[in-house]
């Protein structure tokens, strides 16, 4: 995934979310998700994103906006390797 804003002038961002690793945390305010990594190219950048039981909403439609259930049809073969190396694998290799 790349990532653009106008704070960072021309420099686009790329995301690697395979490489990151996710947290979980409650607090006094309520639960919250991060997701923390370091980007390597074009800057050396460390991030975490804050994700909470606000922005499940908008992820929902963002997920299933056509445009992304078309692209994740369109490449099927990538995405079910995915799901099948994250969740069944993983559990084969932690047994």
């Amino acid at each position: 995934m790349k990532v653009w804003s106008k704070g960072l002038g021309d420099i686009e961002l790329i995301l690697d979310f395979e490489k990151y690793r996710i947290e979980k945390e409650k607090s006094a305010e309520g639960e919250k998700i991060y997701i923390k990594g370091i980007i390597t190219d074009p800057v050396y950048w460390d991030f975490r994103i804050t994700m909470t039981k606000n922005d499940v909403p908008g992820l929902l439609n963002i997920a299933l906006n056509s445009s992304i259930i078309l692209l994740f049809l369109r490449n099927i073969r990538a995405s079910m390797s995915f799901i099948f190396r994250r969740f069944v694998l993983r559990k084969i290799k932690t047994q």
